[in-house]
């Protein structure tokens, strides 16, 4: 997962194993991107990794894929998750667009 989010948005929550590259750096710093797998971006609600992700399709990074409604869908799935609450669990996770 390669989170574009400025390093000041990370205290919001990260997704573990993810990395951070911000959104202005992507360009410049290819090499810390695999290009022969999935390559999930996200940012705080996903209009940035949908750029991105679109971005890195146009450079060949043809696995390049956008996590819907980003961090904070992410975390309010977590927190669901996490409760008690039965019919929260049974929420489906965002999906993925390209």
């Amino acid at each position: 997962m390669l989170d574009v989010r400025e390093p000041e948005e990370l205290a919001d929550g990260v997704i573990p194993g993810s990395i951070n590259i911000p959104m202005d750096e992507v360009e410049n710093r290819l090499r810390e991107i695999p290009s022969d797998r999935e390559v999930v971006v996200i940012c705080h609600i996903g209009q940035r990794s949908a750029y991105v992700a679109t971005r890195l399709n146009t450079l060949g990074y043809d696995q390049a894929l956008s996590l819907s409604g980003g961090v904070d869908a992410w975390l309010r799935t977590t927190d669901a998750i996490n409760s008690n609450d039965l019919s929260a669990r049974a929420a489906p996770l965002p999906t993925e667009e390209r």
